[in-house]
């Protein structure tokens, strides 16, 4: 998936920024975990949260390059947009025009439906 995201960043990068917003840990192993694979426990501060942002940064180096920020400690982020546990969206002008759902196959998004969205919606330059 990141791959295809790095690829859409770059190809729209004149005419869209992109941001990752670095939320609650989706399956901590103190809350949900999901095997051997996370072994991340839930951020009770933003300087831990900003740690395993940094963690998520440092592992997909050179694959991902959008700049990252994190959600508060409140979790308005995630609540206001149900951002749980992964989504993507298009704010435009500070309006929410798209948001990716789920495609079907569970878990999984078609990233194709960005670019669709992207591709007619962004002028040329």
């Amino acid at each position: 998936m990141l791959p295809h995201l790095e690829d859409l960043s770059l190809a729209f990068s004149s005419q869209a920024d992109f941001v990752c917003v670095y939320i609650a840990e989706a399956h901590a192993q103190d809350e949900w975990p999901m095997g051997t694979k996370l072994s991340l426990t839930q951020a009770k501060t933003a300087g831990e949260r900003a740690d395993a942002a940094k963690q998520f940064v440092a592992a997909k180096a050179g694959t991902f390059t959008w700049p990252v920020v994190c959600d508060g400690m409140e979790n308005q982020f995630l609540t206001t947009f149900g951002a749980w546990p992964t989504r993507y969206y298009i704010v435009q002008d500070g309006v929410l025009k798209f948001k990716i759902q789920l495609s079907t196959a569970p878990g999984r998004f078609d990233v194709h439906e960005l670019r669709t969205w992207l591709e007619a919606n962004c002028a040329s330059e």
